[in-house]
């Protein structure tokens, strides 16, 4: 007897419907699986600014000490209000060492508080200017001091900054230790979002195995000098050279979370984060692959938020207000309160996809090449991280 008709159709059909609900179980699941990454990456910086609102504090600042400072100096930047701050200091530097390119670079210096030198780098040729210029103020040192500091020419210092900075390589409980910016924008729309985006760093927790360090504020005691030159020797980036070396020598670099500097950001916003991710790129490709995960993971839920995912929305709205909070309070903790525009600016980043669609443009053109330009002198880095000048100003 035969089979009835359509029993092998039936059967057929079975199979197929079982094959695809098997697929779209795996699909469905594999989507849930990115979505909850997503979120991870986009928790990150919610919850660290949420850690610093719980447990940030000025910490006991150091009273005493012979404390050098070094500051690389290119014009046509304004010495004045970073050597006001420097005068106002709750711990007075022993000196201030300025190294620039050429003679007719030197600034003109108001009377101190303390002795300032210049010192003539000459123009480099094998390495960063800014890298050729510390090396000439190091080699200025008088062998005395108890703390070497680097710093920055851009930063606005609070009165305790250098006290606090300082403070674990006076009591000798750390070899060195570091700060970071707080970027303080212009108006400027970019300005504003890249500050969103320097921020998120600001108030990351930088593990010591990470290599992070920033130059622009930087305390070492006299025993990593040698380590110190030897990484400024043939480097673009004085900082992330330097902790990477620090790190493998068993001297890393701690960084301290009060020590946040304020630091300006004009309309060149968008040139300074692009070359700040490709020197990140050149120098420690993790955690510059880490911020092209989290700027995916941004824009692919604020994709799904604004096609119609009304949870989403609501989650992503939440948590960018939250972290606007937060860091709110957090430069008012840090004597750097924001004006109400950057305040209004601020809320408007966190509330809009502005800073991620801006940070995946500025990661796109810092992904390719391995040409830096900075103040007009364009640098050629190798693959082993040493630099030399292609092309002067």
């Amino acid at each position: 007897m035969g089979d009835a008709p359509g029993d092998e159709d039936r059967g057929t059909g079975t199979e197929t419907g079982g094959a695809a609900g098997l697929s779209a179980f795996i699909i469905d699941s594999a989507t849930r699986v990115a979505i909850g990454l997503c979120l991870l990456f986009a928790a990150v910086p919610i919850g660290t600014a949420l850690y610093r609102w719980r447990t940030l504090r000025i910490p006991a600042p150091a009273d005493a000490g012979r404390v050098t400072l070094v500051l690389p100096y290119a014009p046509p930047g304004d010495l004045a209000p970073l050597l006001h701050a420097l005068a106002g200091q709750s711990l007075c530097p022993t000196r201030l060492i300025i190294a620039v390119a050429d003679l007719a670079d030197t600034p003109a210096l108001p009377p101190m508080p303390f002795p300032c030198d210049v010192v003539v780098a000459g123009r480099a040729t094998m390495r960063g200017q800014k890298c050729h210029n510390q090396l000439a103020a190091l080699d200025a040192l008088r062998g005395d001091e108890d703390a070497i500091v680097l710093l920055d020419a851009d930063i606005r210092p609070q009165p305790w900054w250098l006290a606090v900075l300082v403070a674990p390589v006076l009591g000798g409980t750390r070899p060195c230790t570091g700060g970071y910016r707080w970027v303080s924008p212009s108006p400027h729309p970019a300005a504003q979002a890249v500050a969103w985006l320097d921020r998120g760093w600001a108030v990351l927790i930088k593990p010591f195995f990470c290599g992070i360090a920033w130059g622009g504020s930087l305390a070492l005691g006299p025993p990593l000098l040698r380590l110190l030159r030897a990484s400024l020797d043939r480097a673009l980036s004085d900082d992330l050279v330097f902790a990477r070396r620090a790190h493998a020598a068993g001297a890393p670099v701690v960084m301290r979370g009060a020590s946040l500097v304020p630091s300006p950001l004009g309309a060149d916003a968008l040139a300074f984060w692009t070359r700040q991710l490709r020197i990140i790129r050149l120098h420690n490709a993790p955690l510059w692959w880490s911020s092209v995960a989290t700027a995916a993971s941004m824009l692919a839920l604020w994709s799904l938020a604004l096609a119609g995912t009304g949870w989403l929305l609501a989650l992503l709205l939440a948590g960018g207000a939250v972290r606007a909070v937060c860091q709110d309070i957090l430069a008012r903790r840090i004597d750097a309160p924001d004006p109400p525009a950057t305040r209004l600016w601020q809320a408007v980043c966190a509330l809009t996809p502005l800073p991620d669609a801006i940070q995946a443009w500025c990661l796109a053109r810092s992904a390719f090449g391995r040409r830096v330009t900075w103040r007009g002198i364009t640098y050629s880095v190798a693959r082993d991280g040493s630099a030399r000048v292609e092309t002067d100003r």
